[in-house]
């Protein structure tokens, strides 16, 4: 190699590793932020509608993210399908209203177990969206997790039951 070739390589190395240790402190960032959330909403959940957490929670992005937006240091990409993006704000919305409903009237431990299972949904899905092929081994590990995580919630185990649970699915859209 010419000189030149190991000054590029050394400089792809060095920002190679900048981008990983920024990912790793934004990654620590999203996960105290999100627990934080979680926190709050467990607090004054049952004190403030499902609806109004959210609007804050949504009105909160926009105010730290305004200076990133005003600076035009923000890239917009040239998005050719904009209609994926209305169905992922779309099922952001839905998500983001069961979780909120479900830290204000289930205890945390519950929430918190449940949303372990949340990377065994990527398994059906991406077979389903993306074309994934599915081999028995990978089919039986979810069936465990699943069981798994079923088996943490059982009613007997914990000092809650299912019956609210199910009586009131239409207690939110009431809210």
């Amino acid at each position: 190699m010419n000189g030149w070739a190991l000054v590029l390589r050394e400089k792809r190395m060095i920002t190679e590793s900048h981008n990983e240790s920024k990912a790793l402190v934004l990654i620590f960032l999203a996960v105290l932020s999100g627990t934080a959330m979680d926190a709050v909403v467990k607090e004054v959940g049952l004190a403030i509608g499902t609806w109004q957490l959210l609007v804050m929670r949504w009105l909160f992005a926009v105010i730290i993210l305004l200076p990133w937006m005003v600076s035009g240091k923000n890239q917009v990409a040239n998005v050719k399908n904009k209609n994926i993006y209305l169905i992922r704000a779309l099922l952001n919305c839905v998500g983001s209203f069961a979780l909120f409903y479900a830290l204000a009237n289930l205890p945390l431990a519950v929430v918190v177990t449940i949303m372990f299972a949340e990377p065994l949904f990527v398994i059906p899905f991406a077979a389903l969206l993306l074309g994934e092929r599915l081999n028995l081994k990978i089919i039986f590990a979810s069936l465990i997790g699943f069981g798994g995580v079923f088996y943490i919630n059982t009613p007997e185990r914990g000092s809650y039951t299912w019956k609210p649970c199910h009586l009131s699915w239409r207690q939110p859209l009431l809210r």
